[in-house]
């Protein structure tokens, strides 16, 4: 009978140090959003996403309020919970940014955000200190990490976002379970941006065209 192989222990990564992090060159938050809610964390019983509820999906250069990119999430609640189908849409999201070595990403602790970074960093076959990922608990309340890391720079996008939606529809936001509506509108908000910025439209990307274009700039910089 043959012996089994003994199980080895997992290793336990050790935090990046404050000089490990001040190689990377991008820092890009992402964030999910439910706009049709009235208070802050007014989202259900549990706090997760309902299945007729529009959840926004979202990513933003840090210090560069007019470098984002949004998307109308198809399965939020799969997302949240990490589901085979949350986790193939965040993950398909994070390889439309087109990011380059040498970022962070700061997001919330939505289950597919997290698998989802991994799942790119395996596909890219990078490592940590190729793209690493900060945390940021909001079910806990936290605003800033004790790292020193936020999303409160995609979440006052979010809010200009609201601001216009609300104005651009008469005072009155679409209904919270429209996903054309959301999704049309969130495309003309996108579009006016990249057009008000003088970039060019083309191959159907206009949408997400001004994120990329910079973060691709940065490729031969932080390789």
């Amino acid at each position: 009978m043959k012996r089994r192989k003994p199980i080895k222990p997992i290793k336990h990564q050790r935090p990046l140090t404050q000089k490990q992090l001040d190689k990377f060159k991008l820092v890009v938050q992402v964030d999910e959003a439910y706009l049709n809610k009235k208070k802050p964390g007014n989202l259900s019983k549990h706090g997760r996403p309902q299945r007729d509820q529009v959840w926004l999906w979202g990513a933003m250069v840090q210090g560069r309020s007019d470098l984002f990119h949004f998307r109308v999430l198809d399965h939020p609640t799969d997302a949240f919970d990490g589901k085979p189908r949350g986790h193939v849409e965040m993950l398909t999201n994070l390889h439309l940014l087109n990011l380059p070595k040498k970022t962070i990403i700061v997001s919330d602790s939505w289950s597919a955000a997290t698998s989802s970074v991994k799942a790119f960093r395996i596909q890219k076959k990078w490592n940590r200190f190729d793209l690493h990922h900060e945390l940021v608990n909001h079910e806990a309340g936290e605003i800033v990490n004790p790292r020193g890391f936020t999303t409160n720079g995609i979440e006052a996008v979010w809010s200009v976002l609201k601001r216009w939606a609300r104005k651009r529809q008469g005072g009155r936001m679409p209904s919270h379970s429209d996903r054309v509506a959301w999704t049309a509108l969130i495309n003309e908000y996108q579009f006016r941006k990249v057009a008000s910025r003088g970039e060019t439209l083309d191959n159907g990307n206009s949408y997400y065209l001004p994120f990329a274009k910079f973060v691709q700039s940065l490729v031969e910089y932080v390789s």
